[in-house]
C-alpha cells in the first residue's frame, strides 16, 4: 500500500490531476477523495482477507508437506501445491480489486502480496524442516531443505543445515558438496556480517570433517579439524573439546595411537574447563561424561601401546569417577580377564550389563566395538576372547 506520506502528496496533487476520477464539474474534488476512501478501504478488507486465509493454511500446508514428502516425487508436490495455494490466493486479491477498475494499485499489492508469500513460504518449510530433524527424519529433512535453498539460494544458512542433514543420514558425499558450497558462498558475504566470522566458519569446517571422517578420509578430516582449531586459538578461545576428540578418532584410524592419546587428554582436559555445559538445575553431566568419554580413549590407547600397568590404573581411575560408563567397565573386564582375575572380570561385566541403564548390549557387536566405537585391536581381541570364554549369548 502507499505510505502515509504517498497519500498525503496525493491529495496535494494539481485539480487536473484528481479530476480523471470523475466528471462532474465543481464536484471532482469530493469525488475523487471519496473514491480514494473506497479504495483504501476495500483494498484493506482484501488483505486483510487473504492474510487470514494464510494463517487458517499454515497448518494444513505443514500436514501436506509431512504427508507428500514420504512418498516419490514429494519434493515436487509439496511445490505444486505451494503454487496453487498462491496462484489461488493472488486471483482473489486481483478479482477483488478489479471491481474498482484500479490497474495501479493491483500492481502494487501484487508486489506486496508475493514479498508476504514468500516469507510465508519460508516460515513453514523452516518449521517443517525442524520438526523433521527434531523427529531424526534426516532424508525429509534434507528435501524440504532443498526446497529452502531453491527459495532463498544465497542463505547459506540453509545449505549448512542441509550438509548437516546429509551426514546424519550417512549421505557424506552430499555433506561434502554442500559444505564445499556453504564455505564457497560465505566468503562472497560482505565483511562485517556476523556470518562471515571466523567461529562459524570454524563450525562449517568442523561439520566437513566428520563428514570426510564418513567417507574414511583421514587426512581430509584432519586438515580441516587443524583449520578449526587453529582458528579459535586465533580468536583467543579454547578449541571445543568434541572436536579435539573427533581428531583423536581419525589418528586412532591411521594407527597414530600417540597422537590420538595427546589429542584425547587434551579433549578430557578441554571438557574439564569448558563453560556451558550445565544442565538444568546447574547439573554438569553432559561436561562430565565428555570428559569421562575421552579419558577412557586415552587409557585405551596406553593399553595399545604396550604400557599395560599404566593403562589399568587408569582404567580403574576413570571407573570410579564415572560409575555409569558401560565403556569403562568393559575394557576393565577384559583387562582383568587377561591377567587372570576371572571374578573381578565377571563381576565387573554383570555390574555394566545389569545395573547401569545403558546396557552392555552393543558390545557384543564386534563390528560395532571396531568401526563405530573405535576400540584399537588390542583391545578389540581381549573383549572378543572374554566375551567367547562366558558362553554369553549376544543381547
Amino acid at each position: 500500500f502507499p505510505s502515509p506520506s504517498h497519500r498525503r502528496r496525493r491529495r496535494q496533487s494539481p485539480v487536473s490531476e484528481r479530476t480523471t476520477f470523475s466528471p462532474m464539474g465543481h464536484t471532482r474534488g469530493v469525488g475523487a477523495l471519496f473514491l480514494l476512501l473506497c479504495l483504501f478501504c476495500a483494498t484493506r478488507a482484501v488483505c486483510a482477507r487473504a492474510r487470514a486465509a494464510r494463517i487458517r493454511g499454515a497448518n494444513r500446508m505443514l500436514r501436506d508437506l509431512r504427508c507428500r514428502a514420504g512418498g516419490a516425487g514429494g519434493e515436487k508436490q509439496i511445490h505444486r501445491s505451494w503454487a496453487t495455494k498462491t496462484v489461488n490466493k493472488r486471483r482473489s486479491f486481483v478479482s477483488g480489486l478489479n471491481v474498482l477498475g484500479m490497474s495501479t494499485a493491483i500492481g502494487i499489492l501484487n508486489d506486496r502480496t508475493d514479498a508476504a508469500e514468500e516469507q510465508d513460504k519460508v516460515a513453514y518449510l523452516e518449521k517443517a524442516a525442524r520438526e523433521m530433524y527434531g523427529g531424526q527424519d534426516f532424508k525429509e529433512t534434507a528435501r524440504v531443505l532443498s526446497e529452502l535453498i531453491k527459495t532463498e539460494p544465497d542463505n547459506f544458512r540453509w545449505i549448512a543445515a542441509r550438509a548437516e542433514a546429509y551426514v546424519d543420514a550417512k549421505e557424506f558425499t552430499q555433506a561434502v558438496d554442500d559444505y564445499n558450497r556453504a564455505l564457497k558462498v560465505q566468503q562472497a558475504y560482505p565483511t562485517g556480517d556476523e556470518l562471515t566470522d571466523a567461529g562459524f566458519q570454524g563450525r562449517l569446517l568442523s561439520g566437513r570433517a566428520l563428514a570426510y571422517e564418513g567417507l574414511a578420509k583421514w587426512d581430509d578430516a584432519i586438515r580441516d579439524y587443524d583449520r578449526a582449531i587453529d582458528i579459535a586459538i586465533e580468536q583467543k578461545v579454547n578449541p571445543d573439546p568434541y572436536i579435539l576428540n573427533s581428531r583423536g578418532n581419525c589418528y586412532a584410524s591411521k594407527s597414530d595411537w600417540s597422537m590420538a592419546r595427546k589429542d584425547y587428554l587434551s579433549a578430557r582436559d578441554a571438557f574439564q574447563k569448558a563453560k556451558g555445559f550445565r544442565g538444568e538445575g546447574g547439573s554438569t553431566t553432559q561436561r562430565l561424561d565428555g570428559a569421562i568419554y575421552a579419558a577412557s580413549n586415552a587409557a585405551l590407547m596406553l593399553a595399545q601401546l604396550g604400557d599395560e600397568d599404566a593403562a589399568m590404573k587408569e582404567m580403574i581411575a576413570i571407573s570410579r569417577r564415572g560409575p555409569g560408563s558401560v565403556d569403562i567397565r568393559a575394557a576393565l573386564a577384559a583387562q582383568y580377564w587377561r591377567v587372570g582375575k576371572e571374578d573381578e572380570a565377571r563381576a565387573i561385566w554383570q555390574f555394566a550389563c545389569e545395573s547401569i541403564n545403558a546396557g552392555c548390549g552393543k558390545y557384543f557387536d564386534a563390528d560395532w566395538v571396531r568401526r563405530i566405537r573405535r576400540w584399537p585391536p588390542v583391545m578389540q581381541d581381549r573383549l572378543e576372547t572374554f566375551i567367547k570364554a562366558q558362553r554369553i549369548p549376544s543381547r
